[in-house]
């Protein structure tokens, strides 16, 4: 007689949740020995590359991630008022803490961590759960958009036609109805917590207003996410225009994000990239190939966006506490 999943204590949501982590695992590890691969393939370019660099541009670059993050912080918060909930600036505190889930294997976006976050904020559980799947949804949706307009407009070395589908499809994916459905399809793929209420909390009314604000700080949040790129490439001089760089920026992220299972992007993020920036990068400097100032400009921007990502949440923890001591200190 087989036992059931009472007596084993296993149900089968979790057993797919142990088997999605698992899966994501051996994604990352595929993905960092591929890259370790191509890192030691060309180890010795790579070296050459690197001397280039000047000593600001690593800074400056990590810098164009932070404010990036800030205005994606900015768009979630416009999607929290989407649902109708106030929305204070100290709500960006824990937001910035509790990204650090993206980079735990099996764990996509800390949705489960923004419920707490927000019962401790007087708002329902539902709420910033489901303000998190439009979130994500508008960054694929204004990621696929920004890259695909700037990608016609500046020469990506893709086919035009294909560039005209998946801006149609972006926009048409910003309407509220359209957006409302995929963040509803996200948060059944990715089986969290709480399913039900969440969907219902989709599935009402938006705040016109707030939903377009919300979608035009992320817009704009690409244009500063492309500037690091771009800052990295040109540091290891490469002839490159912004405009291609922050196309591939958006794309590569796009393409990264619906590979679910790599943790924030790691493995296709970074081929995407450098498979778009290699036709539209030409080097200046002697003995270096447009390969290996490519692989190292990859690198350096999972470098930065990492470190950016490190900086914004310990910020924010510092803050928090800054706030937390003022609450409790004795009033004068």
């Amino acid at each position: 007689m087989e036992d059931s999943p009472v007596a084993t204590g296993v149900t089968p949501s979790r057993r797919r949740l142990n088997l999605r982590v698992v899966v994501a695992w051996l994604a990352l590890v595929v993905a960092l020995g591929f890259g370790a691969m191509a890192i030691a393939r060309d180890a010795e370019q790579l070296a050459q590359v690197w001397d280039r660099l000047d000593w600001w541009v690593l800074p400056a670059s990590t810098l164009a991630v932070c404010v990036g993050l800030w205005c994606t912080a900015m768009c979630w918060r416009w999607f929290v008022r989407v649902l109708g909930h106030a929305a204070p600036l100290r709500l960006v505190t824990p937001f910035f803490l509790t990204q650090a889930g993206k980079y735990v294997p099996g764990a996509v976006w800390p949705v489960v961590a923004q419920a707490e976050v927000g019962r401790q904020l007087g708002l329902p559980r539902s709420a910033l759960p489901a303000a998190t799947a439009m979130f994500m949804v508008a960054h694929i949706t204004t990621g696929a958009a920004v890259g695909s307009l700037l990608g016609l407009v500046s020469g990506l070395p893709l086919p035009s036609w294909l560039l005209l589908l998946i801006l149609a499809a972006a926009v048409a994916g910003m309407l509220p109805w359209a957006a409302q459905l995929g963040a509803a399809a996200l948060v059944r793929l990715l089986r969290t917590r709480r399913v039900p209420a969440v969907l219902s909390v989709l599935s009402g009314g938006v705040c016109a207003r707030a939903w377009w604000a919300a979608h035009a700080w992320m817009a704009v949040t690409w244009l500063p996410y492309g500037l690091s790129l771009w800052l990295l490439l040109t540091g290891f001089d490469a002839q490159v225009r912004l405009g291609p760089a922050l196309a591939t920026f958006a794309l590569a992220w796009v393409g990264g994000f619906l590979v679910l299972i790599a943790p924030a992007g790691v493995g296709p993020r970074d081929a995407i990239m450098a498979a778009l920036l290699l036709p539209a990068v030409s080097v200046t400097g002697d003995g270096l190939t447009a390969s290996s100032v490519v692989l190292a400009s990859a690198v350096a921007s999972r470098l930065t966006t990492t470190v950016g990502d490190v900086v914004m949440a310990l910020g924010s923890l510092a803050v928090r506490r800054a706030m937390r001591r003022g609450e409790s200190a004795p009033a004068g």
